[in-house]
C-alpha cells in the first residue's frame, strides 16, 4: 500500500464514529474499483484495515506476494484466500451494525 492510500485510510477510518456505523461512500466505490478491475487481493487488504483487523490485512498480502511469485492463484491458495475472507467478513459482522455490515459487504 503506498502512503496516500494508507493516509485516506485513516481519514475515513477517523470519520467513521462509533454513534454512525454506516461505512463511507468513499470506501464502498474504492473497493468496487478494485474489484472491478480485478484486484481483488487489494481490495481485501483495504477492506481489513478499514475494519483494524491487521493480521487479516497481513494474511491478504502474504496471499498476494505468493500469487506474484506463481504468477497466478493456484486452487489451494483461491480456497485459502475465501477462509481469510470469510474470517474479515465475521469480523466485521461483529464490528459493524447491521447496515454497515451490509454496506462493507456489498462492497466485494
Amino acid at each position: 500500500m503506498n502512503r496516500a492510500i494508507n493516509e485516506k485510510l485513516e481519514s475515513i477510518k477517523a470519520a467513521f464514529s462509533e454513534a454512525a456505523q454506516d461505512v463511507p461512500p468513499e470506501f464502498v466505490s474504492k473497493i468496487k474499483r478494485l474489484v472491478k478491475h480485478n484486484q481483488h487481493i487489494e481490495a481485501y487488504v483495504v477492506g481489513a484495515q478499514f475494519l483494524g483487523a491487521s493480521a487479516i490485512a497481513k494474511k491478504f498480502k502474504l496471499i498476494g506476494e505468493l500469487q506474484r511469485m506463481e504468477g497466478d492463484l493456484p486452487p489451494f491458495l483461491n480456497k485459502y484466500r475465501y477462509t481469510v475472507y470469510q474470517q474479515m467478513m465475521k469480523y466485521a459482522k461483529q464490528q459493524l451494525d447491521r447496515t454497515g455490515y451490509e454496506q462493507f459487504h456489498s462492497a466485494f
